[in-house]
Order: C-alpha cells, then sequence, then structure tokens
C-alpha cells in the first residue's frame, strides 16, 4: 500500500479478498461562521441613532467587531481555514481578552512569519482604543451602573455614568475599530474586507 499523503487523516486499509480493499478513515469536520460583518452592520446602525442607548449598543457591537474579526481573519486569511493552525493562537485552554490578543496574536503572527510586521497600535489610537474597551468593560461588569461617589477631595475619577455614554460622538467607537482593522491590514499588506467601507 502507498503511503498516506502528509496532513491527510490517518487512513488504514484492510484487505478483504484480492479484489476489494474497505478503507476506514477519521476525519474531522468543522463549521466556522462569520459574523464580524454581521456585527459591524449592527454598530453602524446605532452609530446613525442619536442618545445614550444608542451610544450603549455601538460600543457593545464595535467591540464585537474587532473580538470577532481577528479571529475570522486569523482562521480564514492568515490560514486559510487550516483551524489546527489557527487555534496555536486562539487556544481554548488560554483565555485572553480583546487588549490582549490585539496586543499579543499580531506579534506572535510576525514572530511565526505569517505576518510581515506588527500593526501600528499606539498613539492617539491607542488611547481611543483603551477607552473603548474600558467604556465596554464599564458596561458589561456594572461599573456604569454603581453610584457615582467622590469621598471630599479624592481626585481618583468617578466610574462611567449614563452622561459620558451620551456625550460620546456618534460613530466614534466604531470609527476606533474600523481604524484599528486598517491597521491590521496596513500591516500585513492586503486591502481590508469591502465590507468595512459601507
Amino acid at each position: 500500500m502507498p503511503p498516506d499523503p502528509p496532513g491527510d487523516p490517518p487512513v488504514r486499509h484492510i484487505r478483504v479478498h484480492d479484489e476489494v480493499v474497505l478503507i476506514e478513515s477519521v476525519a474531522k469536520l468543522a463549521a466556522a461562521s462569520h459574523f464580524s460583518d454581521r456585527w459591524f452592520a449592527d454598530a453602524r446602525e446605532q452609530s446613525r441613532l442619536p442618545g445614550q442607548d444608542a451610544r450603549r449598543r455601538e460600543i457593545l457591537f464595535a467591540v464585537c467587531v474587532a473580538e470577532t474579526y481577528l479571529f475570522e481573519w486569523v482562521l480564514h486569511e492568515v490560514f486559510r481555514d487550516d483551524w489546527d493552525g489557527a487555534t496555536k493562537f486562539f487556544p481554548e485552554s488560554a483565555r485572553r481578552g480583546v487588549h490582549e490578543k490585539w496586543q499579543e496574536v499580531p506579534k506572535e503572527l510576525v514572530a511565526d512569519h505569517r505576518l510581515p510586521a506588527t500593526p501600528d497600535l499606539g498613539g492617539p489610537h491607542g488611547s481611543d482604543w483603551l477607552k473603548l474597551v474600558g467604556l465596554r468593560d464599564a458596561l458589561m461588569h456594572a461599573a456604569v451602573s454603581r453610584p457615582r461617589v467622590r469621598m471630599g477631595d479624592d481626585p481618583a475619577p468617578m466610574t462611567t455614568s449614563s452622561g459620558e455614554l451620551e456625550a460620546l460622538a456618534p460613530g466614534w467607537a466604531l470609527g476606533v475599530v474600523v481604524d484599528r482593522i486598517h491597521r491590521l491590514h496596513s500591516a500585513a499588506v492586503t486591502p481590508p474586507p469591502s465590507w468595512l467601507a459601507k
């Protein structure tokens, strides 16, 4: 019997008679969904509406765009749907937050010779990104719901208020994420997805 091609699942040949060969194979099937463009559409819709509820939803949806896009880009573009290759950058056993993923995964891809350079995620963009992730965390972990208390002359900032959300410009949160994705593609020297311009 010829050897199995490299990278194929193990195949066991069982000869029953000289004329019949049964092949028993173990194969993995995986199905992957694309959600980043849907999260983008949700965030864009909210970015066109006024008020703190629209800002709240825009922030949450925009961070969902950032997290799902990085994962989907690595799986589908960098690894061409090779799940085994992509999982070493997103291991199930080592959970990382969205900020850590965006900081570490591009560096790991550069070290693995799969990305020519790390994206420039610092400067004013980096500050806006940290603010966005902080706002998302405040919304998700109820910090925005806590009473705003300041004792005496304590200069410590108070927790995020609903007024702070309302003061954000519509589209700001989504703009931070769009900029981040463009920076990733600049480093990769590849065009961003067409839906990002809609």
